[in-house]
């Protein structure tokens, strides 16, 4: 359950306006709570059409799955924290073993990601580079 005071910029609205805008659920999703009996409004169940004034005391039960409230700009700046980083490994024989992997992702990712339905790719496999390519890049850099 999530308590609310109504501030005085939601003053006239209807309950399931301000309801939605402070829990950041959907009208429909509040509407089913109000039609339920999972909405109150200064002690006594709400129905739709109330209104509400500054400084009321709303009261939301979501009976349902939890609503995670995060914007499409907060998710973007989550999945930056999952990074690609190349590996690299000298051999024995001048070559270089090249392994370009991401981070794994963090429980917030996971979840996140499984809401929006989204899978991170196979790691790539690894690439071995010749000698030859090292040395021949500093001298064209030099031209």
């Amino acid at each position: 359950m999530s308590v609310h005071l109504v501030p005085d910029g939601l003053d006239g609205e209807r309950v399931d306006v301000a309801a939605s805008r402070m829990t950041g659920m959907s009208r429909s999703r509040i509407e089913t709570l109000i039609a339920d009996g999972h909405v109150q409004l200064d002690g006594r169940p709400a129905v739709k059409s109330d209104r509400v004034t500054g400084g009321s005391l709303l009261e939301v039960e979501d009976v349902g799955a939890p609503v995670v409230s995060i914007t499409p700009r907060e998710v973007i700046a989550k999945f930056k924290t999952i990074q690609m980083v190349d590996v690299c490994l000298p051999t024995t024989d001048g070559r270089e073993l090249v392994l370009s992997r991401y981070t794994q992702p963090e429980p917030e990712h996971r979840l996140l990601m499984q809401r929006l339905q989204l899978r991170l790719p196979e790691q790539p496999p690894p690439k071995i580079t010749a000698a030859q390519a090292r040395q021949q890049a500093p001298a064209a850099a030099a031209v």
